[in-house]
């Protein structure tokens, strides 16, 4: 019953639909909670509604579900704990909602997840590490049929054309003339690169991700989420992550498309990267990355500068930023004793080359003043015209010193 104009609240008369699997009430305009109802409901879709409220406890009840799609709606709360009692989830559809708190660890107990959506909510703390440990996560063994075949047992088959709203609160049921089979349509709408996309048939039962976008997690990317080497999809950007980029992501051989822009995720980009053969979208986009850019082989050959943008400290093709401007800083070597003991050497031959020098021009003086007679007197006069004139500079300037002359 998708795409239809049904408003109002989902009708309490769907309690006795005890043997119904399948209910598909996306794209509407219902309002009001989300019912605890329909035990033995397999797939349940209310994308795209009005509903308000926390995700009810009665849905804890709900062991055979496998579908869960409540995205693009208006509940808030926490994710419960109680998460973790649907053991036969396989896919986990919240998002677009006001869903805030920490992502709780019982969700780790999931084993048969292959679909988790949270993003766009208010969602905050550390992802927890415990993802990496759903060994199973992206082997979607969900076997949807085609065709649902009636049974011994009495069941209602409800479409759009018999289904109307008589009055506001009152709802019609009816169900088809004679016996058969009819088509049965599942269709999981999902976010991969960049792009929404309605899965069905055969490409639902093999297409498996996480997108945790656009909330506000903070801390480290946990390096056990590189064990999920089954996914295709994730999606971590736009939130508050920090810490380098595990090199575990490298195990994930089957991705498709990673993205962690928009976050504080700082180092290098790990070059075991390049070994992810299957990735058709990359972006690092607008982090604190730095260091050189993977290597331009495989899948990387095919990545442009968008990828990498807003990260001053990259450098690589295909940025404009060359790796050859970035030089280190030399390193001055320590000084080796043998040199430390020349250093000395060379001060001591200095100091006894300059007293020898001064020796031997005062010698030379002498030598040459006792010899020549005439230079002989020059030089004393010399002296005794610099001594009188010293002297009588003396007198005259320091009053003390001529009064003492004329005692």
């Amino acid at each position: 019953m998708p795409k239809n104009h049904f408003h109002g609240s989902i009708p309490l008369e769907f309690y006795q639909l005890q043997n119904l699997w399948f209910l598909d009430l996306s794209n509407n305009n219902l309002t009001g909670f989300v019912p605890p109802f329909l035990l033995n409901i397999r797939h349940l879709y209310l994308r795209r509604n009005r509903l308000e409220g926390p995700m009810p406890d009665g849905i804890a009840e709900y062991s055979f579900l496998k579908t869960l799609d409540l995205s693009e709606n208006s509940l808030s709360g926490i994710i419960p704990t109680w998460i973790s009692s649907l053991s036969s989830l396989t896919i986990l559809l919240l998002k677009s909602n006001n869903f805030q708190g920490d992502i709780p660890s019982q969700l780790c107990q999931l084993d048969r997840l292959a679909m988790l959506d949270v993003s766009r909510n208010n969602l905050s703390g550390m992802l927890p590490p415990c993802l990496g440990k759903i060994n199973r996560f992206g082997t979607n063994d969900m076997t949807t049929p085609t065709y649902l075949y009636e049974t011994r047992q009495s069941f209602l088959f409800v479409n759009s054309t018999m289904l109307s709203q008589t009055r506001k609160d009152s709802w019609r049921c009816g169900s088809p003339n004679g016996y058969g089979k009819f088509d049965l349509k599942q269709v999981v709408v999902f976010t991969t690169k960049w792009n929404s996309y309605s899965y069905n048939a055969k490409i639902l039962s093999i297409m498996s991700g996480i997108d945790f976008s656009f909330n506000q997690f903070t801390g480290e990317i946990p390096p056990e989420i590189g064990n999920l080497s089954h996914i295709r999809a994730l999606n971590l950007s736009h939130n508050n992550l920090s810490g380098p980029i595990p090199a575990t992501f490298s195990n994930l051989r089957q991705l498709e498309s990673l993205d962690l822009s928009y976050n504080f995720l700082k180092g290098e980009i790990p070059s075991q990267l390049v070994e992810l053969n299957s990735l058709e979208v990359f972006s690092m986009a607008h982090n604190d990355l730095s260091g050189k850019t993977p290597d331009r082989k495989g899948q990387f050959a095919t990545f442009e500068e968008s990828s990498y943008e807003g990260n001053p400290l990259l450098c690589g093709p295909p940025l404009h930023n060359s790796c050859n401007k970035i030089v280190p800083q030399p390193q001055v070597p320590n000084a080796p004793e043998n040199q430390e003991a020349d250093s000395w050497l060379d001060t001591n031959a200095f100091y006894g080359s300059f007293v020898g020098s001064y020796i031997t021009v005062l010698l030379g003086i002498v030598l040459v003043l006792y010899i020549n007679p005439y230079w002989r007197r020059a030089w004393f006069n010399l002296i005794g015209v610099c001594l009188t004139e010293s002297y009588y500079f003396v007198v005259d300037n320091f009053p003390r010193l001529s009064m003492f002359r004329k005692t």
